[in-house]
C-alpha cells in the first residue's frame, strides 16, 4: 500500500509532483499514483536514481540559452527584429530587460533542486557493501547535475572569474538544500567557482568511467566539467590534467568525410552519436532559430571551402547562410553536453597557452583532419600567438552554438583581446564592449522583487 507523507517532507513532494513528468525507460521507478494524484514518498535508492534519470528534466530543458543567444554567432533581419517580442529585443540589442518565470534561471534552479533532493535523501539511506554502487552513483550523479546547472548559471549572470576582482563580484546563490524557505543570497564570484570544483572533485570515483546511457553522467562527463570549469577561470595546467584524464576514457571522433551524403542532409548527426559522452539540449529564442537567424558573415567565410563542416553546418538562407543544427539534431534546440571534439580544443588551447606548441598543434591536425576532405594539406601555424589564434578560431568554428561562446567572449576578453559585439537593426548599431557590465546578464525580475537579492548593474 502507499505510504504517508510526513510533514517535513511535505516540501519535497510538492516539488517532485511537479518536476517528474517521465523516468528513462531503461531505468524504470514509476511514483506510485492514487486518484487524488498524491505520490508516496521516495523512499529508496531506485526512487532517487529515478528522480536523476528523468530526462525532460534534467537532460532537455526548456531554457532559452540567453547567455548564447547574446553571442556573435548569428544576427537577424530588421524585419524578423520587428516580429520579435519585447524579451527578444532586449536580448538582442543587449538591453537589460525585465522578463519573468519560466526562463533560465528558473530551469536550472530546477536541476539544482532535483540534485539536492537525491543528496538530502542519501543522508537517510546506509550505503552497505551491497547497495555502494548504486548509493555512490546517485551521489555522484547528483553533485554533477548540480554543478553544471551552478556552472551555466555563473556563466550566464555573474561576471568572469578575475582573481583581482572575485571577492566582490557576486555570483550565483548556492543552492544546496530543499528547504525553499531557506534565504540563500548570492556568493561571490569566488566562492561561486570553488563551490563547483570542490563537489566535482568530491565526486570522483563516484561514477563509472561509462554510463549505462548518455543521459547520465560519467567520470569522463565529470572530468570534462572540471576541465571546461577551469577552462573559464583561466587556469590552464589545471584544465589540461582534466582534458587528458577525460581522454583516456575515450577519445573518438566523427569523421566527417566517412558520409558525404548524410552531412549533406539537414540533420546530418545522429543524436547520440560517438562523440557524445554526455548528453544536454537546451532551447533557443524564437527569433534566433535556425529558420530565422543568419550565421554571421566573417564566421562563415572564415569555413574554406575543404572544411567539409561548411556544408555540414550551414543551408544557404537568401543572400546569407542560416545555421542547420549540431548534435541535437533539431533545428529549434542546441546541444550544449560534453563530446570528445570539445575535449581536443581544450587541450590544444592548453598545450598552446603551456608553450607546448608542437604538441598543440598536433592535436588540432587530428580534429581538423576528421573535419577535412581527404587528402588536404592542413595548415597550422607552428607556435606562438598565429597558433593561439588559430585554436581559438577553430573552437569558435567547431563549437557553434554549443552554449561556450558567451563565457568564451568573457573570459578572452579579460586577456584584453578585445572582441567587440555589433548588432545592427535598421541603421542602428548597438554595440557591447570588452568587459562591460552586461556581461552578466540580468536576473529575471521576479527573482528581484521577491527577494533580497541584488540586480546586475547595468
Amino acid at each position: 500500500m502507499f505510504k504517508k507523507i510526513k510533514t517535513h517532507q511535505m516540501l519535497r513532494m510538492l516539488l517532485c509532483c511537479a518536476l517528474i513528468l517521465s523516468i528513462v525507460s531503461s531505468c524504470t521507478k514509476f511514483l506510485d499514483q492514487r486518484s487524488d494524484d498524491s505520490l508516496r514518498e521516495l523512499a529508496d535508492l531506485s526512487d532517487y536514481q529515478a528522480l536523476l534519470d528523468n530526462f525532460n528534466g534534467m537532460n532537455e530543458t526548456n531554457s532559452a540559452n540567453i547567455a548564447e543567444n547574446s553571442a556573435d554567432h548569428f544576427f537577424v533581419t530588421e524585419s524578423v527584429f520587428n516580429a520579435f517580442s519585447e524579451q527578444e529585443r532586449g536580448f538582442y540589442r543587449w538591453n537589460p530587460v525585465h522578463y519573468q518565470w519560466p526562463n533560465d534561471w528558473s530551469v536550472y534552479y530546477q536541476i539544482v533542486g532535483r540534485a539536492n533532493t537525491a543528496l538530502e535523501g542519501l543522508n537517510h539511506i546506509e550505503r552497505t557493501d551491497k547497495n555502494a554502487e548504486v548509493w555512490d552513483r546517485i551521489k555522484g550523479s547528483a553533485l554533477f547535475y548540480r554543478s553544471f546547472a551552478f556552472l551555466n548559471l555563473a556563466w550566464t549572470y555573474a561576471k568572469v572569474y578575475d582573481e583581482k576582482t572575485y571577492e566582490a563580484d557576486m555570483g550565483i546563490p548556492l543552492r544546496t538544500s530543499t528547504n525553499f524557505n531557506l534565504i540563500v543570497d548570492r556568493a561571490s564570484v569566488k566562492d561561486t567557482y570553488e563551490k563547483i570544483v570542490n563537489d566535482l572533485t568530491s565526486a570522483i570515483g563516484l561514477l563509472p568511467n561509462h554510463s549505462l546511457h548518455v543521459f547520465r553522467p560519467s567520470n569522463q562527463a565529470l572530468y570534462a566539467l572540471l576541465a571546461r570549469t577551469y577552462l573559464s577561470m583561466g587556469k590552464y595546467e589545471q584544465a589540461l590534467h582534466y582534458t587528458e584524464q577525460a581522454l583516456t576514457i575515450g577519445e573518438v571522433l566523427l569523421d566527417f568525410k566517412s558520409d558525404l551524403t548524410a552531412i549533406q542532409t539537414n540533420s546530418p548527426f545522429p543524436k547520440h552519436n560517438k562523440e557524445i559522452f554526455f548528453y544536454f539540449e537546451t532551447g533557443l529564442l524564437g527569433g534566433l532559430r535556425s529558420a530565422t537567424a543568419h550565421v554571421d558573415t566573417m564566421l562563415y567565410n572564415s569555413y574554406v571551402a575543404e572544411d567539409l563542416r561548411k556544408v555540414a553546418f550551414f543551408l544557404p538562407s537568401g543572400t546569407y547562410h542560416r545555421f542547420k543544427t549540431n548534435y541535437s539534431a533539431k533545428s529549434a534546440r542546441t546541444f550544449t553536453g560534453l563530446a570528445t571534439n570539445e575535449l581536443y580544443l581544450i587541450q590544444s588551447e592548453c598545450l598552446a597557452r603551456l608553450n607546448r606548441d608542437e604538441e598543440a598543434a598536433h592535436v588540432l591536425t587530428q580534429l581538423l583532419s576528421h573535419r577535412y576532405i581527404a587528402g588536404v594539406d592542413i595548415q597550422i601555424p607552428s607556435g606562438g600567438d598565429e597558433l593561439l589564434d588559430r585554436i581559438l578560431l577553430e573552437r569558435r568554428k567547431e563549437l557553434l552554438n554549443r552554449g561556450v561562446r558567451w563565457s568564451d567572449i568573457k573570459r578572452l576578453n579579460k586577456e584584453k583581446r578585445n572582441i567587440v559585439l555589433q548588432r545592427k537593426v535598421g541603421n542602428t548599431v548597438y554595440e557591447l564592449s570588452p568587459n562591460d557590465n552586461r556581461y552578466a546578464l540580468p536576473l529575471p525580475v521576479d527573482i528581484i522583487e521577491n527577494s533580497n537579492m541584488k540586480q546586475n548593474p547595468k
